[in-house]
């Protein structure tokens, strides 16, 4: 503590004025290279965690992005709904949020049509009866990272011969910011 007293034993005005100034530049460089990595981070995709024997179907970039892609999952032994839960205990965990918490104040999986089926769905020509969407927002600043989750039951494609059906599809649709 003496180096900050002067010749007559007050403080130095100007020596303490330089520690602190040595310390805002080390502040300032920190918080710097904090953000720096912060943006580093999130110019890949957002990962999250995959559920329990689903197994990689394929993986291209995404046709509405430059820095996106999907990737498509396939599971057996499962339902799309014990596949929806564990997907909204991941946002929860995600969010810090309560399973116990009121619909108003918690983000949750939305399933589409909320019932049933869509009026379009016609069994045996591809298309989806429905489907759960789960969206894994972690954007920082400008800086984009987000995983939507969709989740639906397989179907079959008589005109394709693509025959999903007793399993479970979940696709990960991914965007983040370019580095």
């Amino acid at each position: 503590m003496r180096f900050l007293l002067n010749r007559e034993g007050n403080s130095s005005v100007f020596r303490v004025g330089v520690i602190f100034g040595i310390l805002g530049i080390f502040t300032l460089g920190f918080g710097f290279l904090s953000l720096q990595l912060e943006i580093a981070y999130r110019s890949q995709p957002f990962n999250v965690p995959l559920y329990a024997n689903a197994t990689e179907l394929s993986r291209e970039q995404s046709p509405l992005r430059t820095t996106g892609q999907l990737v498509y999952y396939m599971v057996t032994g499962a339902l799309p709904e014990d596949i929806a839960e564990f997907y909204q205990q991941e946002l929860d965990k995600h969010l810090g949020q309560s399973s116990s918490s009121s619909s108003q104040d918690r983000q949750e999986c939305v399933r589409a049509p909320f019932e049933g089926n869509f009026d379009t769905y016609i069994e045996g020509n591809g298309t989806i009866p429905y489907y759960y969407d789960c969206i894994f927002d972690n954007t920082f600043l400008d800086n984009t990272q987000v995983t939507k989750v969709r989740i639906h039951p397989g179907v079959r494609n008589d005109t394709t011969g693509l025959n999903l059906e007793n399993s479970v599809v979940i696709i990960y649709d991914q965007s983040w910011s370019r580095p």
